[in-house]
């Protein structure tokens, strides 16, 4: 089990134990560059009971996260406002409630900033886990900011640019006693699908104007979408287990490689995309 969740890590970055999450974010910009960041957090319900469990063991650190009447909780607003200064120093948390669906329990926490281009969005889901839940105290694949960056000129049009970071290079000596190299077992591969089974990670721009003209990908009315990543999408793709049972997920390390892999994805794969809008 531990070399299967070995292979995970390196399936797609910063997506260890994303398959208990749900994570919506939204980037609203006005034409003077100024805007709003809309973040919906969700963990799966029986993930939220282990979690619970362990806290009530003691073995979960108070000050990571807020405790709630089941003894862990993911709304903790001294740390949305810690991650504020994550995304940028011009952004501040407006307002945060707790959230809970019928998926499970989260967030949902809007920011707010004066001037796009001082503002990052990382793409690592694992960097907003409670830090209890992260791998160790060291800085591994799944903790390593993948910032997602933005340019703007002000004008008619407006002119934003969205800059992604460059795919991660797998680490490793290249041998086959690396990680990225060894082979997952069928049962490896039913618990991988399992876990990840509802996973769903969405990324979009959404211009308080009208769009003249841009290059993305995937465009729906004044909506830009960056990523909508759905594991549920990959369950049935044969060439997606075959190369997870291959040990081949160096090749699978970013969100980008999956969407030029696997054009079922919506996933922007240009390493910069322009909007003009006014």
């Amino acid at each position: 089990m531990k070399r299967a969740i070995m292979i995970v890590t390196a399936l797609a970055a910063g997506l260890l134990l994303a398959g208990c999450l749900q994570i919506n974010t939204t980037i609203s910009v006005n034409k003077d560059g100024s805007g709003t960041i809309d973040q919906k957090f969700l963990m799966k319900s029986d993930m939220m009971a282990m979690m619970s469990g362990l806290s009530s063991m003691g073995q979960d650190n108070q000050g990571d996260s807020a405790q709630s009447d089941n003894g862990f909780s993911l709304f903790d607003k001294q740390q949305l406002e810690k991650d504020a200064a994550k995304m940028g120093n011009d952004v501040r948390l407006v307002s945060a409630e707790p959230l809970k669906t019928d998926f499970g329990e989260g967030y949902h926490a809007v920011y707010a900033f004066k001037d796009v281009t001082r503002i990052q969005i990382n793409q690592n889901p694992g960097d907003n886990l409670p830090s209890q839940m992260q791998q160790g105290g060291s800085e591994t694949a799944s903790q390593t900011p993948d910032y997602v960056r933005f340019g703007f000129r002000a004008g008619s049009p407006s002119v934003l640019t969205i800059t992604f970071p460059e795919p991660q290079k797998q680490q490793g000596n290249g041998t086959a006693d690396s990680t990225a190299n060894q082979k997952m077992s069928e049962q490896d591969l039913a618990m991988i699908m399992q876990f990840y089974q509802d996973m769903r990670i969405t990324t979009d721009v959404v211009f308080n104007g009208s769009i003249v003209s841009t290059n993305a990908s995937y465009r729906t009315g004044n909506r830009v979408t960056l990523l909508d990543f759905q594991f549920n999408k990959l369950l049935d793709n044969p060439e997606f287990k075959k190369q997870l049972m291959e040990g081949k997920s160096e090749q699978m390390s970013n969100f980008q490689n999956l969407g030029k892999m696997f054009p079922g994805m919506m996933i922007e794969t240009k390493p910069t995309v322009e909007v003009r809008f006014r």
